[in-house]
């Protein structure tokens, strides 16, 4: 039998209110669904070449699931890091600024807007695993942090310990991380980020990898165990070495072997989002920092020059209902780029001050007006580059941030390359071409900051306060 229930006029009111809060907080709900249904893995390996990637026409195999990712999403062609080292660079790509906001700070500043932010703002569940002692949330031996702002969980405790593997920055270890975090969260609307630290020297895959591609090699033990910073300081200061050209060959089999490690791992991770049934509607990202020289032009590792085997980096998205597999894009783009085109995927506006520009008119192949030039600039040397399709020049401004010890060879003034017909960047133009190098000059120095401005037309170094000086010494930046 039914009763007749009474209900008084303030009860009424609560019942409407939250009859109201529920209908409305439903139908907000569904209008996020309907906005941002995918997901969002962006992962990053550090000092990865894009020319050692069989998708950029590598002749070795080092790469067949990055290969594979390529396959079935959009590769750019020519893609530019905002510099050539860790710090500026991975600050610029997140937060879409030239490196000249970067380039005298080892942290992630609060003031800036991220990419974890914005997605963290529009209802995104973020979380990170990096391997690296740089890209960490906390103070380490190499880094002051700050690179967890905007994340639910930022987990950087992989590059410290050995539970994964003997190497303290083992890819496999972000991975499983990344397994686990998967199998118990297989929520909607997440924007996992993976900072791998391979193939960053030293160069030490652990077998097969190790042995892969070069086994017979007996010589040098710094060349056998893949450490060529033992030979960094000499060749900076201009003093000759002992290494051969078969030693050199040595570490890039290392580094080919990291390589393919590293895409061992992501083959595991690409699998467990297609066994979750995720790979359909999840964007993936695939990028490096910077990439690594091996004597191309005399040096080793990164950091000290702008030629292309340090700032021409690989960028691969796939997200199977918006981009078609096997795409090419091979307008010059820069890796501020990728931020404003997430937001634009998933429906966020593109907040004013962030400097980069979608990549989705190239995708869509709309886009007949996209601007023909990246910078990249160096705090180490003070120096900038600007690069076109035919172009690169690369401008040294004489003052010097971290090492006022380098030789001749990375003060060298004012260079242009003819990137048509002189791709490794070995014969200087300048001389001959000095108007076309004033016209790249002047359009590079429009595009900075004004204080940035200033400070190279009164030929300022980088000022460094107090603190921040500390702070580089307690890290070994500075002497």
């Amino acid at each position: 039998m039914s009763k007749n229930i009474k209900i008084n006029s303030s009860a009424k009111v609560i019942l409407i209110l939250g009859l109201a809060a529920i209908i409305l907080g439903i139908a907000g709900y569904i209008k996020f669904s309907k906005q941002k249904e995918l997901n969002i893995v962006f992962i990053y390996l550090d000092a990865l070449r894009q020319d050692h990637l069989g998708c950029y026409g590598y002749n070795r195999e080092t790469s067949p699931n990055i290969d594979k990712l390529a396959q079935n999403g959009v590769l750019f062609k020519n893609a530019f890091a905002q510099a050539p080292c860790t710090f500026p660079s991975v600050h610029s790509t997140l937060t879409s600024k030239y490196a000249s906001n970067f380039l005298t700070i080892c942290r992630l500043e609060r003031e800036h807007l991220t990419l974890s932010e914005a997605l963290k703002h529009a209802g995104y569940y973020t979380v990170a695993f990096s391997s690296s002692p740089i890209v960490t949330g906390r103070k380490t031996n190499h880094s002051l942090g700050g690179f967890d702002q905007g994340f639910d969980l930022f987990d950087d405790s992989i590059y410290s310990g050995k539970k994964w593997n003997w190497q303290w920055r083992s890819p496999e270890g972000v991975i499983e991380h990344a397994l686990e975090w998967l199998d118990e969260n297989q929520r909607r609307n997440f924007f996992l980020f993976l900072y791998i630290m391979d193939p960053h020297c030293d160069y030490r895959p652990p077998e097969p990898y190790r042995s892969l591609y070069d086994p017979d090699f007996k010589g040098k033990n710094p060349v056998m165990g893949g450490h060529p910073t033992y030979y960094e300081s000499k060749i900076l200061r201009g003093l000759s070495t002992d290494l051969a050209d078969r030693d050199i060959k040595h570490f890039v089999a290392l580094y080919d072997g990291e390589i393919k490690y590293a895409d061992a791992q992501i083959g595991r991770l690409l699998r467990k989002l297609q066994q979750l049934n995720l790979d359909k509607n999840t964007l993936v990202i695939l990028t490096s920092d910077h990439g690594e020289e091996f004597f191309d032009h005399g040096g080793v590792k990164h950091c000290y020059t702008l030629y292309n085997e340090l700032i021409k980096i690989p960028l691969i998205m796939r997200y199977p209902s918006l981009i078609s597999g096997g795409s090419e894009v091979n307008e010059i783009i820069q890796s501020i780029d990728i931020l404003p085109t997430i937001l634009e995927i998933v429906d966020i506006e593109k907040p004013e001050v962030i400097k980069g520009e979608s990549l989705l008119p190239l995708i869509r192949g709309k886009d007949t007006n996209w601007r023909d030039y990246a910078i990249s600039e160096s705090p180490i040397v003070d120096a900038k580059a600007i690069v076109t399709k035919k172009w690169k020049y690369i401008h040294h401004f004489e003052t010097r941030l971290i090492r006022d010890d380098l030789c001749d060879k990375y003060k060298k003034g004012k260079e242009l390359y003819d990137l048509e017909n002189d791709p490794k960047e070995l014969t200087n133009l300048y001389v001959e071409n000095i108007e076309i190098a004033e016209e790249l000059y002047n359009k590079m120095i429009h595009l900075l900051s004004e204080s940035e401005r200033e400070r190279l037309k009164l030929g300022k170094a980088l000022e460094l306060d107090k603190k921040t000086k500390e702070e580089l010494q307690s890290l070994g930046y500075l002497k």
